[in-house]
Order: C-alpha cells, then sequence, then structure tokens
C-alpha cells in the first residue's frame, strides 16, 4: 500500500503539475490581484478625499464671501431704501411747489405806463452846486462846533472859576518868560520879581509835580497860597486828560 502510494506521486511529478501547486498559485495570484484592486481602491478613495478637502475649502471660502456679500448687500438695500424714501420726499415737496406755484396769486399790476422822453436828461448843475454848497457849511458849521466843545483849555476867566473850582481875582498883564527849560523834566519862568521853577519827577505809576518859589518875602506867602492850588487843579485836569487820551 505505501509502495503503491509512492509510484502514483512519482508518475504524477513525472506527468502533470502538482495540484496543490497549481491552486497555490491561483491563490497567490489571486491574493495579489485583491491587493492590487485594495491599493487601487485606495488610492482612488486617497484622491477622492483630497478633491472633496478642496472642494470642501472653496465651498468654505464660498461661504465666507457669501457672508460679507451679504453683510454688503444689506448695507446696499438699507441705503438705497433710505435714498428712495428721500427722493419721495423731495418729489412730494416738488409737487407741492408745482401746486402752489400753479395755484398762487399774481400780485404785480401796472401802476403807470413808462412814456419815453422826448429829449435827452440834463444834470441839474445848478441844484447840484447849491446842495453840495448847503452840504459843506453844514459839515464846517459842525466840525468847528465839535473841536469848540472838545477843545477844553482855559480861554476865558470864567473858565478859571467853571473848570479849577478857583476864585477869579483878576488879570495882571505883567510880561512873562521862560528862563530855564529841561524837556520832560523842568522847566523855569519869570513873571516880574517872581521866579517859578516847575519838576517833574518820574515815579512807579505816575510822576511827582513839584514847584518852587522866588519871591520877594511880602509876596512869596500869598504866592504859596493862591499858585498851589492853581498847579493841583491843572495837574488833575492834565491827568484826566491823559486817561481819557490814554490807549485801551
Amino acid at each position: 500500500m505505501p509502495t503503491t502510494l509512492d509510484c502514483s506521486r512519482s508518475r504524477t511529478r513525472s506527468g502533470t503539475a502538482d495540484p496543490i501547486d497549481e491552486a497555490e498559485r491561483l491563490i497567490q495570484t489571486e491574493i495579489t490581484r485583491a491587493i492590487q484592486t485594495v491599493k487601487n481602491e485606495h488610492d482612488t478613495a486617497v484622491q477622492a478625499e483630497k478633491t472633496l478637502t478642496s472642494a470642501v475649502g472653496a465651498a468654505k471660502a464660498d461661504v465666507a464671501d457669501l457672508g460679507r456679500k451679504s453683510v454688503d448687500y444689506n448695507v446696499m438695500e438699507r441705503e438705497a431704501k433710505s435714498n428712495h424714501a428721500v427722493y419721495d420726499t423731495l418729489l412730494q415737496q416738488e409737487k407741492e411747489l408745482r401746486v402752489s406755484s400753479n395755484s398762487r396769486a399774481n400780485n404785480v399790476r401796472i401802476v403807470d405806463l413808462a412814456e419815453i422822453p422826448k429829449s435827452p436828461m440834463t444834470p441839474a448843475g445848478r441844484r447840484t452846486w447849491l446842495m453840495s454848497v448847503a452840504i459843506g457849511l453844514a459839515l464846517a458849521v459842525s466840525v468847528a462846533f465839535g473841536l469848540d466843545y472838545m477843545n477844553d483849555t482855559i480861554k476865558t476867566p470864567e473858565d478859571v472859576n467853571q473848570r479849577l473850582k478857583q476864585p477869579f481875582l483878576g488879570l495882571v498883564p505883567v510880561p512873562a518868560r521862560v528862563t530855564a527849560k529841561v524837556p520832560g523834566r523842568s522847566w523855569d519862568w519869570r513873571v516880574g520879581l517872581v521866579t517859578f521853577r516847575h519838576r517833574v519827577t518820574p515815579e512807579p505809576g505816575g510822576a511827582l509835580v513839584g514847584v518852587d518859589i522866588e519871591a520877594p518875602a511880602a509876596l512869596e506867602p500869598l504866592l504859596r497860597v493862591s499858585y498851589g492850588p492853581v498847579v493841583a487843579a491843572l495837574v488833575r485836569n492834565l491827568a484826566r486828560v491823559a486817561d481819557r487820551n490814554a490807549p485801551d
């Protein structure tokens, strides 16, 4: 029995291929084909995945762009509605103005018909000359009265009582002359036997005014009593004039 089996196996090797080897070869071929098919399907799936990923990215970008465009569209839609409302308002006002202008009564009427002059018009030379003279005289008189009103110098004895508030004793026609002068500081003048020396000393916020009198002993006390208030009144008057003319 064992010898027969060995002989038959020996014959099989020498005659045809072994079925087991053929089956293994077929199995290996199928396995290789299946592996190749699976690999091809895997590559196809990977490529499809990449394509789908790219499509999803593009779709996401489109969605984001659509969102931005939606915001812009909403803004433009609101502006369009606002412009349309303004247009409707203006159109309504234009219609109201048109109706008002058509219904307004015309209040223009002819008072008198114009006539074409028969001769050229000439300027009224005499009337113009007389009017110019009258206006010039009126302005001259106004200026004269104005200057006289603004002139606050002492010209008459009454001005002494009115402006200086001092009694007027009288006029003494005695010749006077200036004997010495320092501009802005002092000046001396002499009347008969009397010499007056006026001094101005600048001080912060103003100036100090002083008067020295040289006169006979009998006249000096009287001059100090009478001339001192006059100088004080003149200084006050000058101070008021300076304050009035000082720039702001």
